[in-house]
C-alpha cells in the first residue's frame, strides 16, 4: 500500500503499463478461446507447441481416440469432449444451406486435453502455464 501520493502515482503508472502490455494477450484469449464454442485439433496443437500429428498420437496413446478409416475417431468415453459443427454454404442471395457436419473439440474437451498434455509432458509447459 502506497504511503504517499508520489508512490501511489508511481504504482498507478506501473499498473497501467502492465495492463497495456497484457492487452494483446487478453484480446487474443477472448477472441480465440473464450468466445468460441469449438476448436480444431490444429488450434489445440498450436497452443501446446506441437504438431497436430503429435497431438493425435498422444490422444491415441492416452486412449482418447484411434485412427480408423482415414480419420481420427474419439472413443465413447470421451465423446462429450466433442460437438458437431455443420458445414454451411451461403448463396448470393444470403440463403444459408447446411450439408453434413464435422466433429470439433468443445471448450471442456480443449481444457481436458491441455491439462492431460501438461501433466504427461511437463517439459513442454511454458513458464507460468
Amino acid at each position: 500500500m502506497p504511503q504517499d501520493m508520489e508512490s501511489a502515482t508511481r504504482l498507478i503508472l506501473e499498473l497501467r503499463k502492465v495492463v497495456s502490455e497484457s492487452l494483446p494477450k487478453i484480446v487474443f484469449y477472448e477472441e480465440f478461446i473464450e468466445n468460441r464454442d469449438w476448436f480444431k485439433s490444429t488450434r489445440i496443437a498450436d497452443e501446446l507447441g506441437i504438431s497436430p500429428r503429435q497431438l493425435h498420437q498422444f490422444l491415441a496413446e492416452e486412449g482418447i481416440c484411434k485412427y480408423e478409416k482415414r480419420q481420427w475417431v474419439v472413443f465413447p468415453s470421451c465423446r462429450a469432449w466433442q460437438c458437431d459443427v455443420p458445414y454451411t454454404w451461403e448463396n448470393s442471395r444470403g440463403k444459408v444451406y447446411t450439408f453434413g457436419s464435422t466433429k470439433r473439440w468443445t471448450q471442456a474437451g480443449r481444457e481436458c486435453i491441455i491439462e492431460l498434455w501438461r501433466k504427461r509432458n511437463p517439459e513442454y509447459c511454458p513458464p507460468g502455464a
